[in-house]
């Protein structure tokens, strides 16, 4: 669900993530970007996952999605914590580093039982060149 703004500056890059990621102003962040190889019937496939991992340099906090490490069931999910280890069919396909200029984190509320609530992150990111 990462979408990336960045044609009308190269230097600047606005990222809409489906996570939580709640980077101070102006911290230096580091954005790593994964790839993955699924097996399908004939052949692996490539697929690009557009949301990067963020890393906040100046804490060293790091925010993701789940999709990076390893998989568990959902009822594991609620009772352990998720392994520090990545999960080995990922590799990292580029790095970018820069300087947060704007963080803005919505929750989008579900009245539904059936729905969860959700969780976009927009992070404007000034480049470093």
């Amino acid at each position: 669900m990462s979408r990336h703004d960045s044609a009308a500056d190269p230097g600047r890059l606005t990222l809409h993530l489906p996570y939580l990621a709640l980077v101070p102003l102006d911290h230096r962040v580091k954005l790593r970007y994964y790839d993955q190889v699924q097996q399908g019937l004939l052949h692996g496939r490539r697929v690009e996952h557009l949301e990067p991992i963020v890393q906040d340099l100046d804490s060293g906090i790091e925010y993701g999605p789940d999709w990076l490490y390893e998989d568990r069931d959902s009822y594991h999910k609620n009772i352990e914590p998720y392994p520090d280890e990545r999960d080995g069919s990922f590799t990292l396909r580029r790095t970018l580093t820069g300087r947060v200029t704007r963080c803005r984190v919505i929750t989008e509320i579900c009245t539904s039982a059936i729905f969860e609530n959700r969780i976009i992150t927009t992070l404007e990111v000034t480049l470093d060149l």
